[in-house]
C-alpha cells in the first residue's frame, strides 16, 4: 500500500497517484512529462505563462531543431486526447518541488501510452489510451502519439548532449 504522504503544498496522495521513480522511463520522456505539464498549467492558470517554459525546456532538453518539434507534438497528443475524453484531465503543478514528484492516473496513462509506442507495444499503448480516453476513439491521439515518439527518436539518435533534468524545466515557471 502506497503512503498517503502529503506533499509541502498539502496534496495527499491518492490511490491512482503514483511516484514519479515508479514510471521507470528515460529522462527523455520525463522531460516530455514536465513540458506537458507546463503546457496544462498555462491553459488552467494563463497569467503563469507556462507554455513559454515548456518552449524554451524543450530547447534546451532536445536542441533546437528537435526541441519545437517535440514540445509541438506533445501539445498535439495532449489536444488529441483532451479532445477525447469528457472529463478533466488530472495532473499535478510543474512549480510545486513535492507535487511535480507526483504522478497522477491520467499522466501515468499517456507516459505509458508513450512508452508503449516506443517499444513497439502499440496494442499495449491502444489500451492505455482507451482507459485515459473513457472508452471514446483513441485513433487520432494514438497517431499523434505515434508522431512525438518518433521525434522522440530522432532526437536521441542524433544528439550527442545528454538530456537536461525535467526538474531544471519545471523551476523556469517559479
Amino acid at each position: 500500500m502506497k503512503s498517503q504522504t502529503s506533499a509541502e503544498c498539502g496534496r495527499k496522495m491518492t490511490e491512482k497517484d503514483s511516484f514519479l521513480s515508479d514510471l521507470d522511463m528515460p529522462l527523455s520522456y520525463l522531460a516530455v512529462l514536465q513540458i506537458m505539464r507546463l503546457f496544462i498549467q498555462s491553459v488552467s492558470h494563463p497569467p503563469s505563462m507556462a507554455w513559454m517554459a515548456a518552449l524554451s525546456g524543450a530547447d534546451e532538453t532536445f536542441d533546437a531543431t528537435y526541441g519545437p518539434q517535440i514540445a509541438s507534438r506533445t501539445l498535439e497528443a495532449l489536444q488529441m486526447v483532451r479532445m477525447s475524453r469528457r472529463s478533466l484531465f488530472h495532473f499535478n503543478s510543474p512549480s510545486c518541488p513535492s507535487c511535480c514528484q507526483i504522478v497522477t492516473e491520467h499522466e501515468r496513462r499517456f507516459m505509458r501510452a508513450l512508452d508503449n509506442i516506443h517499444n513497439g507495444s502499440t496494442g499495449q499503448a491502444r489500451m492505455e489510451l482507451i482507459m485515459l480516453c473513457e472508452g471514446n476513439d483513441v485513433a487520432p491521439a494514438l497517431d499523434a502519439m505515434e508522431r512525438l515518439s518518433q521525434l522522440i527518436q530522432a532526437s536521441q539518435l542524433s544528439n550527442t548532449q545528454s538530456f537536461e533534468s525535467p526538474d531544471t524545466i519545471e523551476r523556469r515557471v517559479n
